[in-house]
């Protein structure tokens, strides 16, 4: 097993370098790249996804439904740190996808997966929101029965089960 470790350590060090192609019964399986080689090759999320995936189907509905828009204009101004746009995302997120009621575990979520970060609007290479602000205003987000009234309306119509809080 040690030997096993050793080796598999090697290998992942030599791809920080350079791409390393992995092969199983004499044929090219997978390969192993450094995470800035991937994020050079990554420029659509979906790319990798097939498009009736539910976080495509979702974002994509939300772009043509103003749901965005309608949230905001009910939110107020200057109660929020994170963007309406943001914000609303993480919140279909949290109540569509997630299973977590915890603001904290949904920021290391997001922080952690590519396709959520993608949803939520965040780069790969962006830099996530400030972890107090994230927990402030989702919480706070949260707490605003009638916006989540409007997001739990929007999946509701569109036939998403919710999992979260």
């Amino acid at each position: 097993m040690q030997e096993l470790d050793q080796k598999l350590s090697r290998i992942v060090e030599s791809a920080r370098v350079s791409p390393v192609s992995v092969f199983r019964y004499g044929s090219p399986w997978v390969w192993i790249v450094s995470q800035e080689e991937w994020q050079k090759t990554l420029t659509d999320i979906r790319d990798y996804l097939p498009m009736e995936h539910p976080l495509i189907t979702l974002r994509d509905a939300v772009s043509e439904s103003g749901l965005v828009e309608q949230v905001t204009a009910m939110a107020g101004e200057g109660l929020f740190r994170l963007n309406m746009t943001a914000l609303t995302h993480i919140m279909l997120l949290r109540l569509a996808i997630t299973h977590t009621g915890n603001e904290a575990d949904i920021y290391h979520q997001i922080n952690y997966n590519i396709l959520y970060r993608w949803f939520v609007g965040l780069d790969v290479n962006r830099r996530m929101w400030s972890r107090d602000d994230f927990i402030r205003d989702v919480g706070a987000f949260g707490d605003r029965l009638e916006l989540v009234a409007v997001i739990k309306g929007f999946l509701d119509k569109r036939g998403f089960g919710r999992c979260g809080a």
